[in-house]
């Protein structure tokens, strides 16, 4: 029917075009629509054929109604984003009305007084032809059916709409669909209870069933385009999740590309079933078998080799991430095999979700073929009522199936102590200099005695809003490497006869040890203001996100209010620990920028972007006489002990934490020396809080799953250090580098990571991406499909 390419089009512009040109073509689907309405009418009047014009207006009625809900329901633009559940009021008042409907639709034939007797008999005692009892029993099971699946897809759908979720497009969408099910379901059952304790005889009883069967057949064709919609959604994300790890031509073959085409296949029989039907309703020579019974059937026939190549592919497109997770699970010693076991349970159940939800609409669409080829099956009453069967149970199948999907049914990881404890066994057979060597512990006690008070930070940041130590500084583009180079280091350098340097943080300290309560990871490629409004947020204990806080110190005025929050809360003297303040810049990279690596290289183009700002000057540089330790001089350096310096504080500080910082770009978990502190804090089971520029959260189905993949294949060997010396100094610390990608892992996306807000309803999704990214690392060959 026409609802099927309607939807089609809806959906698939809804994934290819942006908001204008999808709002455009949108236009033009239901001006094309409306034309065609209006063909119609002009149509029947052409015949004369009074009769058939009153059925047309009954069919287009029902289209029209249906077509209003899918344009209010289905949303506009791209699934990718973060679509927030509404507040517990509304969805409790939501799902009220849920309830009230189901009451009404299952008792309006007896709360209309449509039914003259309690048991329906009343119409069927009345001599009207073709109305005995054989029709009651018949009339009765469709009714039975029908409120057996419109309990059961209510329930789903109370319970989808009165849980609350995670941002999430995808998961409102879902629920959408869920209430469009449940829309088609209390349809079929006033349509049934009409048809079953109505007055056969009157008029007004045949408009309303005809209405009703129109509207829910444009809800039942919209429905069955949605639910694919959303598998393949689904499968989509399982597609960007897994491509790190596939040769381009499996990449293309497995590819949920190819059942986009089928899905509008599916849409353009559907329009063409639906052009039968209407020249069966206007031939001049009307013979209702010929003109649609067999054109249905044969298009219905197509129709099921579409649904069943979909659902053979969607078997298919689960065949590589199980064979990946079977692969980690059996491997001998894997450490993070219980994860791999715990989502290949979970990835086979929500495939055989996924493929049961098609198969079961192949099978509706399949017994739509044979009663159209044997037409006298549909007029006996087991015939019809397997037909009736298969589409209730399909309708409750996709409800149950899409709740399930978008997270509402969901398993818990499993144990993970066990890994837990073989991780600490590895790492810890690394021994620390701190416990080998005096003078390295000397020194991690004086780097940590270099806090400084949170005042101290807002001072400073006064300064260079108004310009007097740092007449280059933008609040929307300098970066904490610029105000370092500018700033902290010629603030930080000894005054005349001297003619060295010191940190910031002893500069302000006088020389006395600050002992920090916070510890602040951060990337220096990250606007410096954004690492001020990070630790700001923290001390305001106001939420894991510094945007609005970014927003007050963005100008003096803002800034002037935010200190005296912090006086009043009794904040400003929160001690923190920053390495750009805290360690003595003036002992390593005053004085230049290192040796420049080779040209073309990309440690040349990180190299080369450091040594200028963000208007692309090249940075001054320090002539103090201050000397320099690099990793030479391991002891006496001091940008090679921060997570010696974190086991130092854990234990000597009460309550003490770590306060991560995390850029736009999370590029604060590629850098070497900040991954070191993550993982380091994480294993002495420092408290870590984090704190982003946003509330962020990266839904399954987001369009753009950049950050989502570069931390789900993060390697430690893949991070970067100012210095190449400075990371190979972290990976020779590191004994066994697969163990410890595993754990950092962990880390970030573990029961304890620092994102696991940020990656809620990733589910199995993210656990068979890093799983797969790990086994191909261990096997490129086997899983490229290239032989040895």
């Amino acid at each position: 029917m026409a609802q099927g390419f309607y939807s089609s089009c809806r959906h698939m512009a809804n994934f290819s075009l942006t908001k204008p040109r999808y709002r455009r073509a949108r236009h033009v689907i239901e001006a094309t629509v409306v034309s065609s309405w209006v063909a119609v009418l002009v149509a029947a009047s052409v015949t004369g054929k009074g009769e058939v014009l009153n059925d047309a207006v009954r069919d287009w009625l029902g289209l029209s109604m249906a077509i209003l809900i899918a344009s209010a329901g289905i949303p506009e633009g791209n699934l990718g984003g973060a679509e927030s559940p509404p507040t517990r009021r509304f969805r409790v008042a939501w799902a009220s009305a849920l309830f009230m409907g189901t009451t009404v639709g299952l008792f309006y034939p007896w709360l209309s007084r449509e039914a003259k007797d309690f048991t329906c008999s009343y119409w069927y005692h009345q001599d009207i032809p073709m109305w005995g009892e054989e029709k009651r029993r018949f009339n009765l099971g469709v009714f039975w059916a029908d409120c057996c699946m419109g309990v059961f897809v209510a329930a789903v759908a109370i319970t989808c709409v009165l849980r609350a979720h995670p941002p999430s497009s995808f998961t409102r969408c879902a629920v959408r669909f869920i209430c469009s099910i449940w829309l088609e379901c209390i349809v079929w059952i006033l349509v049934a209870g009409q048809s079953l304790c109505g007055n056969p005889l009157r008029e007004e009883m045949l408009f309303v069933r005809s209405v009703g069967r129109s509207l829910a057949m444009f809800l039942n064709g919209t429905n069955l385009v949605w639910v694919s919609m959303l598998i393949l959604r689904r499968m989509k994300a399982l597609d960007m999740a897994l491509k790190t790890c596939m040769s381009p031509r499996k990449r293309l073959r497995s590819s949920s590309n190819w059942m986009w085409p089928l899905l509008v296949g599916f849409g353009l029989m559907n329009l063409t079933q639906f052009a039968a039907v209407m020249s069966a309703t206007f031939a001049l020579h009307h013979n209702s078998y010929a003109a649609y019974q067999l054109p249905g059937a044969f298009l219905h026939t197509v129709t099921d080799i579409c649904l069943i190549l979909l659902t053979v592919l969607l078997w298919y497109r689960f065949k590589k991430p199980l064979h990946l997770l079977q692969t980690e699970a059996e491997a001998a010693g894997a450490i993070p095999s219980s994860e791999a076991k715990w989502a290949l349970q979970n990835l086979k159940h929500e495939r055989n979700m996924i493929v049961l939800t098609m198969a079961l609409s192949t099978l509706d669409i399949t017994v739509r073929c044979a009663l159209g080829f044997f037409p006298h099956l549909q007029k006996a009453l087991p015939g019809f009522m397997v037909y009736i069967c298969a589409w209730d149970t399909r309708n409750c199948t996709d409800a149950a199936t899409i709740a399930a999907l978008c997270g509402f049914v969901t398993a818990k990881a499993g144990n993970k102590a066990h890994s837990m404890q073989k991780y600490d066994q590895v790492l810890d057979a690394a021994p620390h200099p701190a416990s080998v060597n005096p003078e390295w512990a000397a020194k991690v006690e004086e780097l940590a005695g270099r806090g400084f008070r949170l005042e101290n930070l807002l001072d400073f940041t006064e300064s260079l809003l108004d310009g007097s130590i740092m007449p280059s500084f933008n609040p929307e583009k300098s970066t904490t490497n610029d105000v370092v180079r500018q700033a902290i280091i010629p603030q930080s350098r000894d005054k005349p006869p001297l003619t060295g340097g010191k940190a910031m943080a002893t500069v302000w300290s006088g020389g006395e040890p600050v002992w920090p309560e916070r510890m602040v990871t951060h990337s220096w490629a990250n606007l410096f203001l954004h690492l001020v409004a990070a630790v700001t947020a923290d001390a305001l204990e106001v939420s894991n996100y510094f945007e609005d806080v970014l927003r007050e110190l963005s100008t003096l005025d803002g800034l002037r209010r935010v200190r005296l929050k912090l006086g009043t809360a009794d904040r400003l003297g929160l001690c923190y620990w920053v390495c750009a303040f805290s360690v003595n810049q003036h002992a390593g990279i005053c004085a230049g920028f290192g040796q420049p690596p080779p040209r073309g290289s990309p440690d040349r183009i990180e190299w080369d972007r450091k040594r200028k700002d963000s208007d692309g000057r090249e940075h001054p540089t320090c002539s103090c006489r201050e000397p320099k330790y690099f990793s030479d001089s391991p002891v006496e350096c001091e940008m090679n002990k921060f997570d010696d310096m974190i086991e130092f504080l854990s234990s000597e500080v009460s309550g003490f934490k770590q306060l991560v910082a995390v850029d736009r770009e999370y590029a604060v978990f590629t850098r070497a020396w900040c991954v070191a502190e993550l993982h380091r804090a994480h294993e002495m089971r420092v408290t870590q809080k984090v704190c982003l520029h946003m509330n962020r959260v990266l839904d399954v189905d987001a369009d753009d799953l950049s950050v989502y993949k570069k931390l789900a294949t993060l390697t430690v060997t893949a991070c970067q250090a100012s210095r190449p010396q400075d990371k190979e100094e972290i990976l020779n610390r590191i004994p066994d580098k697969q163990v410890f990608d595993e754990q950092l892992q962990e880390v970030i996306f573990g029961s304890r990571g620092l994102l696991r807000r940020q990656f809620e309803g990733f589910g199995v999704l993210e656990a068979a991406a890093r799983t797969a990214f790990r086994v191909t690392r261990a096997q490129p060959a086997a899983l490229t499909g290239r032989s040895r």
